[in-house]
């Protein structure tokens, strides 16, 4: 792990990469892969999951330090990192919370298109909130 006040938020960052770099070997995939496969769902569920949740925890981490109280949602934590200069725009940072709040709480009705968009159109967004936040983090000291 990463020393430092920082280093726990570029740990975090350090973990969505690495999701991102584990996903990617997995595919590509093909939205009927996904749909017809119990257990590459349930991979991509878990792992879009822990990614967002990393996300949250470094908005809520940078907040804290910024001496910005708790969010009353996760999503209010990513606004305020745009509020910060942290990220440029909350979109699609918000989008993502809103995938893992219907990973946790409509575990029971995924739409498997939306895991399929996100794994072949959009883990990018996820290495460009990594890149914002590393850069923030690098011009703090």
């Amino acid at each position: 792990m990463e020393k430092g006040k920082n280093g726990i938020i570029l740990s975090k960052c350090a973990l969505i990469e690495e999701y991102i770099l584990k996903l990617n070997g997995y595919g590509p995939f093909t939205e009927d892969q996904i749909s017809g496969d119990w257990g590459l769902q349930k991979i991509i569920e878990r792992s879009l999951q822990v990614m967002v949740e990393a996300m949250i925890d470094c908005a809520e981490r940078i907040c804290s330090r910024n001496g910005i109280g708790p969010q009353t949602t996760s999503a209010d934590a990513i606004r305020r990192l745009k509020d910060l200069g942290v990220i440029s725009g909350e979109e699609p940072f918000v989008s993502m919370v809103r995938f893992r709040n219907l990973i946790v709480h409509n575990y029971d009705s995924l739409d498997t298109s939306i895991m399929y968009d996100i794994v072949s159109k959009r883990l990018d967004d996820f290495r460009k909130f990594t890149e914002a936040v590393r850069n923030y983090e690098n011009n703090q000291h």
